[in-house]
């Protein structure tokens, strides 16, 4: 007899996951103290410690490892077991850090440029004393001559060490900080402040999502908020996995659904989704018509001409008074309130209100905050994969929802009329109609396909997936896990609304495994860029919106008054074209030119700047423009401090100190400390203390929320490991739909700090905001800021997440794909590189030598290019080489090229190569998100054709330094064996 038994492709997954999950805890050992020593190996006498830290080599994840040091230099770093949000994983990167630490080419000491920029620059070791008197006089120069706004910052992605140049641009009354999070997850904070909270994106993927959708990332190779490890067990244990992505990355192979959308079109394919939610019912009701304004009536006949900007009368009690078409009491009765927010109560049939003073926010008649008094114990039941149901972070309270205490129920759909004060009769609708009049209704779903290029029927196949039935009556089905693309493609701010209000419609915010934002517990892991002094009373915002307007952005951009971020463009014209104002100093911390914008116009404008200063561990193409350079420490070499996933996780451990630093290798808090100290600005308050030192002092104030010493903090980790926070703070972190309960209004978007504890969220309406009223406060045509290029817009497509071609496609831009045929998208993770770095590590580079663009075989073939040819790949404003890589995986008519490369070996030069492959030589500088300015950084139009002898410098296709040396292209190049570590200046 025949068993005819189906093992499915999941089922498959299922089984081998758990026998390799059975394997891995059969195969380690646990050891609950961060050190133990070792005698007695053979023949030796070595001492060998193995310390329990958090891995930096990607700068976002927060893996928990293990360091093995043997005789004081480390020899193995390999996953902790105890970390459950990084489930024992260790990639490449984390492997290799050991050759980033002792490697040959490593900055040991304090360098002075002798040469001009754009040569050799000669540099010469001078003392930290040198160093820090010489910076400390230029910077000076520099804010006498063009004032504080006359000097920069810059950062890169977060290191311990990399985060405090605005600390030290502080000192001279700097303004504008050149930071990748305006192309890499802050403007998805931005849209999150906007809509509910900081960091509405992070998604609890260690909650097992039931429905699995994976937007425009690809974790399972790196990022900040999930592993390898996480993401693959993820994928195993859903029942439905969809992937939205111009590609199949490396795990879309086992999607159940693949929208391979058009790139560039994330925010139609949002509106879409919405679409099927809206018209099917599909929504959490009570979510919507409780948590959010939509059930808030609008009305077009209201005028803001005549309202004050600054009163202190409502939100937040910073003085900022939102102007809003938003009806308000306000409108309707002299006197009325301007923060009661009117609501038709179709129960009743009458208007009702909500009162969104921040002392207050009451629905009429309510007398109390009616807080949930009783939870459900949540747990992943069992018969999930592994068959013990409480595997991964699946627990949690949810609170049972609270009811309306004077039994209204605010109407969703409405259109009616309503009296002014002034008598006029007005019509006015609700939010939620307005938005699918003005927005959703046209996003069917074969107008989304349409422009995305997707099967209009796999759409809705996808939506009634993850909404259409809940697996659990509780909670939705699963959140969005949506990332880095949507932010690179000129619309990224309402492209990131948009999906942010998708995913909070259906249910999934705040809920087991839906979008949670970032962990939240009482340390201050992110305030290393800032100086750590004592607290000081919230700076009234008029204060903040007028220091904020004197940003190079703040006219272009408007939205920068109120976000404090900075044009990376704006920034650069300010230093080539003194416009609006002449930007002639640089404080760098692990920042880097080749991140944003064009990477030409970026290199020239820094290369004009009257004094640049560099801290990083390397010789860099950002660092050969510097005057000064100061080294830094490597991760495994800095003093201990506390650590939060930045992610959804709910984990929170430490980075411990493994090995001493080289030379005269400093932590950048400590190089703070030297240059306030010189400039006689206590860094500290001195009335706690030594005003400029030591570094333990900064590990205290990161941890005195906790109530212990950062040294005693750091012996809890070691004999603990990784905490989590659910059960460590089950209010704060283990308790779901925290809007609830009072616990998601606190004063700081990043860190837990002691708020209000008021119901609800912290935006002005103190609801999930569908109409935004911050940008309309800010971007209404009253208001008197919105730019020239903006004027033409409507109200709904400034406050509703309408969306918008990218500046530079197939439709904004036809005629350019005469010439440039090809869509680029760009940017996807690699296993071995992170963004920029790594690129001199033997084990990485020996893997990866070259960069790649993928490309259909259908198209290679057409073109007359094979697998390994090198290509030129040109847009209107540069043109860049790669490696082909035929790829299935993407259609036809798309090219997916790589980003960040540069090449360490080339050392003729003083650009280490960035202009030979970098993929930002092709991006147009004013190709830019409208609100933001964040860059268009993939999407755009390019041809590609082979590179031959007679079309490549020195006849050569593969790319050459300057004295003709090509870069390293395979892994049996013998020079990667000069980059081998070194022990030296260690002993």
């Amino acid at each position: 007899m025949v068993n005819k038994t189906a093992v499915t492709r999941r089922s498959f997954l299922q089984v081998a996951a758990a026998v390799a999950g059975c394997a891995a805890v059969a195969g380690v050992s646990s050891h609950p103290s961060q050190v133990f020593a070792e005698t007695g190996n053979p023949g030796s006498a070595a001492d060998v410690k193995r310390i329990r830290t958090a891995c930096r080599g990607c700068g976002k994840m927060e893996c928990g490892v293990w360091v093995t040091v043997q005789d004081g230099r480390a020899v193995k770093v390999e996953g902790d077991e105890g970390a459950y949000q990084s489930n024992g994983n260790c990639c490449t990167k984390a492997q290799a850090s050991m050759q980033a630490a002792y490697h040959p080419d490593r900055l040991h000491y304090p360098l002075k440029r002798t040469n001009p920029k754009g040569e050799d620059p000669g540099w010469q070791r001078i003392s930290w004393d040198e160093a820090i008197q010489i910076c400390h006089e230029k910077f000076t120069e520099v804010k006498d001559k063009y004032g504080g706004q006359g000097i920069m910052t810059m950062t890169g992605t977060s290191r311990f060490w990399g985060m405090g140049a605005s600390r030290l641009g502080a000192l001279y009354g700097s303004v504008n900080g050149h930071g990748a999070a305006q192309i890499c997850k802050g403007i998805r904070r931005d849209a999150g402040s906007l809509t509910i909270e900081n960091g509405i994106f992070f998604h609890e993927t260690v909650g097992f999502p039931k429905v699995y959708v994976q937007w425009g990332t690809g974790p399972s190779i790196s990022n900040y908020d999930d592993s390898c490890r996480t993401i693959t067990e993820t994928i195993a244990r859903c029942e439905k996995y969809i992937l939205i992505d111009p590609r199949m990355n490396n795990e879309g192979k086992e999607a159940d659904i693949h929208l391979a959308l058009r790139p560039g079109t994330d925010g139609a394919m949002a509106l879409g989704w919405t679409h099927l939610v809206m018209k099917n019912g599909w929504e959490d009701h009570t979510f919507c018509t409780r948590w959010s304004n939509g059930p808030f009536l609008y009305c077009e006949d209201l005028d803001l001409d005549d309202e004050p900007f600054f009163t202190g009368k409502f939100t937040k009690g910073n003085g900022l008074n939102v102007k809003t078409r938003l009806l308000r009491e306000c409108d309707l009765v002299e006197g009325g309130s301007v923060s009661r927010f009117m609501v038709w109560d179709s129960l009743n049939g009458r208007l009702t209100y909500f009162d969104a003073d921040e002392k207050i926010g009451l629905w009429e008649g309510e007398k109390e905050h009616h807080k949930p008094t009783t939870f459900t114990n949540y747990v992943r039941p069992s018969g999930d994969f592994g068959g013990n149901g409480d595997d991964g972070d699946v627990s949690g309270r949810i609170p049972d929802p609270t009811q309306f205490e004077n039994e209204i129920e605010p109407e969703l759909w409405y259109t009616g009329e309503v009296t002014l004060k002034d008598g006029r009769t007005v019509k006015v609708k609700s939010v939620w109609q307005k938005y699918w009049d003005d927005v959703v209704s046209k996003y069917t779903p074969e107008y989304t396909g349409e422009i995305c290029d997707v099967d209009p029927a796999l759409i809705e196949e996808a939506v009634e997936a993850w909404a259409g039935k809940r697996y659990d009556p509780r909670f939705a089905n699963g959140g969005l896990h949506y990332q880095l693309a949507p932010e690179q493609c000129g619309n990224s701010l309402q492209n990131f609304r948009a999906l942010g209000i998708l995913s909070a419609m259906v249910g999934a915010y705040d809920s087991p495994a839906g979008n949670r934002g970032m962990t939240r517990v009482p340390i201050d892991a992110g305030g290393v860029a800032v100086p750590y002094s004592a607290p000081k009373p919230a700076t009234p915002f008029k204060e903040v919106f007028e220091k904020n307007a004197n940003k190079a952005s703040a006219t272009d951009f408007p939205l920068t008054r109120w976000t404090g971020r900075v044009d990376a463009r704006c920034i650069w014209q300010a230093a080539t074209d003194g416009d609006p104002y002449p930007i002639k100093g640089c404080i760098c911390c692990a920042g880097d030119f080749l991140n944003q914008s064009n990477a030409t116009y970026a290199w020239n404008a820094l290369k004009g700047m009257d004094f640049f200063v560099d801290i990083d561990l390397w010789h860099h193409p950002t660092s050969e423009l510097a005057d000064i350079k100061l080294p830094a420490q490597h991760w495994m070499e800095i003093p201990g401090f506390a650590r939060i996933s930045q992610g959804a996780h709910g984990a929170y451990g430490a980075n411990v100190h493994c090995i001493e630093a080289p030379g005269e290798c400093k932590f950048e808090v400590e190089i703070a400390q030297e240059w306030y100290k010189h400039a006689g600005v206590p860094l500290y308050d001195p009335s706690t203390g030594d005003a400029w030192g030591p570094v333990s002092r900064y590990m205290d104030f990161c941890v005195k929320g906790l109530g212990m010493t950062g040294e005693e903090y750091l012996k809890k980790f070691a004999e603990h490991g990784w905490f989590r926070a659910k059960d460590e703070f089950p209010e704060i972190w283990g308790t779901y739909h925290r809007y609830e309960t009072g616990e998601l209004r606190q004063v700081d978007g990043m860190q837990y700090k002691e708020g209000d504890h008021m119901p609800g969220m912290s935006v002005p309406c103190m609801k999930m905001e569908i109409w935004s009223t911050i940008m309309e406060t800010y971007l209404s045509p009253e208001a008197g800021y919105l730019p020239e290029k903006l004027k033409g817009y409507t109200p709904s497509e400034i406050c509703f997440p309408e969306y918008k071609e990218p500046p530079l496609s197939p439709v904004s831009t036809p005629e350019l794909m005469e010439e440039y045929p090809f869509n680029m998208t760009t940017g996807r993770r690699n296993p071995v590189y992170f963004h920029t770095e790594h690129r001199q590590l033997p084990w990485c580079r020996e893997q990866w030598p070259v960069p790649r663009v993928e490309i259909n075989p259908a198209d290679a073939k057409k073109l007359g290019v094979e697998q390994g040819d090198w290509v030129w790949i040109e847009s209107k404003d540069g043109k860049v080489r790669e490696v082909v890589d035929l790829y299935n995986g993407i259609k036809p008519g798309v090219i997916n090229a790589e980003h960040a490369w540069w090449f360490p070996e080339n050392k003729v030069s003083p650009t280490h190569g960035w202009e030979l492959c970098n993929i930002n030589v092709l991006v147009d500088r004013m190709a830019q998100d409208p609100w933001t300015g964040s860059s268009q950084l993939r999407a755009y139009p390019v041809k590609l054709y082979k590179a031959t002898p007679e079309n490549s410098p020195f006849g050569n296709p593969c790319p050459c330094d300057a004295d003709g040396t090509p870069i390293i292209s395979d892994s049996s190049d013998p020079r990667l064996k000069e980059w081998m570590p070194t022990y030296e200046g260690r002993e």
